[in-house]
């Protein structure tokens, strides 16, 4: 016949565990006995028993308690019995075959009137039954006045332990954790931590105070490792991956050579593989389509022309004159770049307080064909044959192998070519003299 035993008092109240057979010790200390509780005036080494299938049998017990059976003293070595109220100090607690149910609350121990030895007088028939009410009333005021004391007092432990939790949780690390205490006797802890150890140590907060918990906690750092196991695999190994706005949710950035079909996948992939992972906040570029939105943009925006664009690490710097007009312009560029690419990379003007003279050339040549029809590309990509003109009013006027003369208004300009000829015709940059 196997056993199990029932707490009704202290924070453990209401839990119900098995008696394996054997030397079993209750108490206080993790390491010395088997079923641990912490509530106060439980001694380390609380209650010995031993466990079999005949019975339980009371071995030894701390100082300065007496245990009892509904009521009465125990001595060593007496045999418990099943269903009984036991109590060793703070410890109320009962037992029975695991076949069997326990209560939900013990009843209090009534009132024992020891009859006296002494010869009496026989007593009247009204005074019998006067004396018999009596006693009935004052049993059953003792009864309700200690099943509510126990009640309330157990109601304010509860309460304060569960103020002591919510103080803990309050810490910067457990703010995503859900406390669910619906149900008084197994508190249910869920949402998510940072970092694994945050959730070890509310683990061991949680069993150093007895709490009865379930821990449904999921960790941020099993979801970064989970994911970039996953990107690895798939050949993404250099992706960055960030907590996400949201508890539960991850951010992607970087960028990828081309989009294929496992990418186009990924975020249902990883959300079915990686345990706890609720979304994905994918900003992962396209190799090479920054640019082309950024200049897309630029050109929208009529600046095309007039910045000048380099890739230095993981921002892009623009360098040119803007005017303030141009300025707010860039302004709606950089906003707009920013929304649809985030901080990956960044947009940097460079010298964008100058403002340009009036009689200032903008020319910026990008190369020179010399074929049948000799023209110049500028900046803004577009091709440009003798007689035409710019919109800002530059007209070329000649190409030579060494410059290009050109004219704004009345006056005439000549840009010399600077850098070795390629076979693209690129020229490198140019300087500008009048």
């Amino acid at each position: 016949m196997s056993w199990k035993c029932r707490v009704y008092r202290g924070l453990n109240r209401g839990v119900e565990v098995p008696l394996p057979e054997g030397r079993l010790v209750i108490g206080s200390d993790p390491l010395k006995a088997d079923l641990v509780l912490v509530d106060e005036g439980m001694a380390p080494e609380h209650l010995v028993l031993l466990v079999n299938g005949e019975g339980i049998t009371l071995q030894a017990w701390a100082d300065g308690i007496t245990p009892t059976q509904d009521g009465v003293a125990l001595t060593a070595g007496e045999t418990l019995r099943a269903g009984t109220r036991l109590e060793a100090g703070p410890l109320l607690w009962s037992f029975c075959d695991n076949s069997r149910s326990l209560p939900e609350q013990l009843e209090a121990l009534a009132a024992v009137v020891a009859p006296s030895r002494a010869p009496r007088r026989r007593a009247a028939g009204a005074d019998v039954w006067m004396g018999v009410l009596c006693l009935s009333l004052v049993v059953a005021v003792v009864l309700l006045l200690g099943t509510g004391w126990w009640h309330g007092a157990d109601e304010n432990e509860s309460a304060r332990s569960e103020q002591a939790l919510k103080r803990f949780l309050a810490a910067p690390n457990y703010r995503q954790v859900v406390l669910n205490s619906s149900d008084p006797e197994l508190w249910q802890l869920s949402g998510y931590v940072d970092e694994n150890s945050a959730r070890l140590a509310l683990q061991q907060y949680l069993d150093s105070k007895g709490f009865s918990y379930r821990l449904e906690l999921r960790t941020m750092e099993d979801l970064r490792q989970g994911a970039g196991f996953i990107l690895q695999k798939l050949g993404y190994e250099q992706l960055q991956i960030r907590n996400g706005k949201e508890p539960g949710w991850l951010k992607l950035s970087g960028e990828i050579q081309g989009q294929d079909g496992k990418w186009s996948t990924i975020e249902s992939l990883l959300k079915q593989e990686v345990p706890g992972l609720l979304g994905v906040e994918n900003q992962v570029q396209i190799a090479g389509a920054y640019r082309k939105r950024l200049d897309a943009l630029l050109q929208e925006q009529g600046l095309a022309g007039t910045l000048r664009v380099r890739e230095a690490g993981g921002r892009l710097e623009l360098s040119g004159q803007l005017d303030e007009r141009q300025l707010s312009q860039f302004q709606q560029v950089n906003q707009q770049f920013r929304r649809e690419f985030g901080t990956h990379p960044t947009l940097e003007l460079i010298n964008q307080t100058r403002t340009p003279r009036q009689d200032e050339l903008e020319f910026d040549v990008r190369s020179v064909s010399f074929g049948r029809v000799p023209y110049v590309v500028l900046a803004d990509n577009q091709r440009y044959p003798v007689g035409g003109a710019t919109s800002s009013g530059v007209r070329v006027l000649a190409i030579r192998p060494d410059a290009v003369v050109v004219s704004k208004g009345k006056q005439q300009y000549i840009v010399k070519l600077k850098g070795a000829e390629r076979h693209d015709d690129q020229f490198g940059s140019a300087t500008v003299r009048r």
